[in-house]
């Protein structure tokens, strides 16, 4: 790679990053949405583990209805997800986290590899691909990360128009149609490469992760809440509305490190002096309560106050 390509490809993986960051880290309750009401209420407790950082509970959470059911795609999801988040806690290098993390995505990946898919098996496929792709980034692993991407716009593509059939693609449509226009209007190089995908459209992005953060289910609600959140926080640079997004996350998950950390970067942002401390020692209490954190997780997330 010559230097004047060196910057074109890390700002086509920052773009990547963005697109595939949304997709990836939630939207594991969307996979299974058509489980059993007793399934259903052990899974909402796992995932409300995950939003609170309690990740040893969610995983002892999991066991005792993975062992009825082993092969289950959307356990094998969930427990992918549990270690995606351990992952992104500063622990990219753990074997054992990353194994968990390949080996339940493989999993995913080998019971749905046959034709004439449903929606909720394409869905599920994205996010497997979604989850890959940014696992990908995480290493700057570009090429790898591109390959996934493609693929998973794939599969996003073959779902449009059907977001009224399986409520969670207004999640993946509403990311695709966002970002593909802001890739095409903000990174002029990449338009030849774009050429080859379904056209973005931003108003109808911001439309479907709105239609997303008033849905009656919390968890979907959650992750539109989040989606629009960083979106104003990252690119649109509307850090109100990106603190309105954030404030209605906290009220249900007042210990996410992820919400909390953002709320503190917000008033940062909005240069709000006595706000922004408050912030940071709300960030930094919920740090020091979670008893789940080891204390390189710990420290890791302390780290990230001092990031840019």
């Amino acid at each position: 790679m010559n230097s004047h390509s060196a910057p074109k490809i890390i700002e086509l993986g920052r773009l990547i990053a963005l697109i595939v960051l949304l997709v990836a880290i939630y939207g594991s309750r969307s996979v299974i949405a058509q489980s059993s009401s007793s399934n259903q209420k052990v899974i909402n407790e796992v995932l409300a583990h995950i939003y609170d950082y309690e990740f040893s509970s969610a995983t002892q959470r999991l066991d005792s209805l993975q062992g009825e059911q082993p092969s289950a795609t959307e356990w094998h999801l969930l427990r992918a997800n549990v270690a995606w988040w351990q992952i992104l806690a500063g622990k990219v290098d753990d074997a054992e986290l990353v194994k968990v993390f390949e080996a339940n995505l493989d999993a995913v990946t080998q019971q749905l590899d046959k034709k004439d898919l449903s929606l909720e098996e394409t869905y599920q496929v994205i996010l497997v691909r979604a989850f890959e792709a940014r696992f990908a980034l995480l290493d700057e692993n570009y090429i790898s990360g591109i390959r996934q991407l493609n693929a998973c716009i794939d599969q996003i593509s073959e779902t449009f128009g059907s977001e009224g059939q399986f409520e969670p693609l207004y999640l993946t449509s509403g990311l695709y149609y966002y970002f593909m226009h802001h890739a095409h209007d903000d990174y002029l190089f990449l338009r030849p490469y774009l050429m080859f995908f379904p056209d973005g459209d931003k108003p109808t992005g911001l439309n479907y992760l709105e239609r997303m953060s008033k849905a009656k289910d919390v968890f979907l609600r959650n992750e539109g809440h989040y989606f629009l959140l960083r979106i104003y926080y990252d690119l649109e640079k509307d850090y109100v509305k990106s603190r309105s997004h954030v404030n209605a996350l906290l009220d249900r998950h007042p210990d996410n490190l992820i919400y909390r950390l953002f709320s503190y970067k917000i008033e940062v942002a909005l240069g709000d002096e006595v706000q922004t401390e408050q912030e940071r020692q709300l960030y930094l209490g919920s740090i020091s309560r979670n008893s789940e954190l080891d204390s390189d997780e710990k420290e890791f997330y302390q780290g990230l106050l001092d990031e840019d």
